[in-house]
């Protein structure tokens, strides 16, 4: 069976890092250093896979960035500031 992506206790979900690191560290003690990231990104898939996971290469994540300035507008307007 392959493992979910959806884990159900906490445990799961703080190990999966270091699972994921694990096979990363496996796959570059193979190849060794000075590689192509893509060819890295390919066996790493590979070695993934191989311990049970279910993996989408390069998924577009949202990512939230917060300039200087709205990071200012956003504490002025949560506290109230007296003159």
């Amino acid at each position: 069976n392959k493992q979910s992506v959806i884990y159900k206790s906490k445990k799961a979900v703080t190990d999966l890092p270091y699972k994921i690191t694990g096979c990363a560290i496996t796959v570059h003690r193979e190849l060794g250093p000075e590689l192509l990231e893509s060819l890295y990104e390919k066996c790493l898939v590979l070695e993934l896979e191989h311990q049970g996971y279910q993996i989408q290469r390069q998924q577009t994540v949202p990512a939230l960035v917060l300039t200087l300035v709205d990071w200012y507008i956003q504490i002025t307007n949560t506290y109230f500031i007296e003159s």
